[in-house]
């Protein structure tokens, strides 16, 4: 049995390497807005939160970062030939297709969208409940 992954990373670690200090694809610049410092990080613990992508559901636990890995391949892959080619007009349909599901995919992925979907469905659900009586009732989230 596979061990579950536990760092779970809202950025593609192929993205964040783009970005590393020295294009080394080891450590970047972080801005902490909370203490309004930059420091350096690892690329491993970038961009990232322990159990991002995991979910109770009915008190079994799904982690779905899985999910994410062929979509990132795709887009580091096409990262990859877009910088070799300089040119958006030198790659392939494929990579035009990579590109554009890791931009999807990102802004999926992001916990701004998923807390204001939150928000949305629990507004939603405490409107009704103004309204009174909803068949069935609606459970908290």
């Amino acid at each position: 049995m596979a061990t579950e992954s536990k760092r779970h990373h809202y950025v593609p670690q192929s993205v964040l390497k783009r970005f590393s200090i020295g294009g080394r694809g080891r450590q970047l610049f972080v801005f902490d807005k909370t203490s309004d410092l930059v420091r350096r990080e690892g690329v491993l613990h970038t961009g990232m939160e322990n159990h991002f992508n995991t979910v109770v559901v009915n008190g079994a636990r799904e982690n779905f970062e899985s999910e994410f890995n062929e979509v990132d391949g795709a887009l580091a892959g096409a990262h990859r030939r877009l910088l070799e080619a300089r040119n958006t007009s030198r790659i392939s349909g494929d990579d035009w297709h990579a590109l554009t599901d890791g931009v999807a995919a990102q802004l999926l992925r992001t916990k701004l969208y998923r807390t204001t979907l939150r928000a949305v469905a629990e507004d939603f659900a405490a409107t009704l409940e103004k309204i009174g009586p909803v068949d069935p009732p609606i459970a908290p989230i």
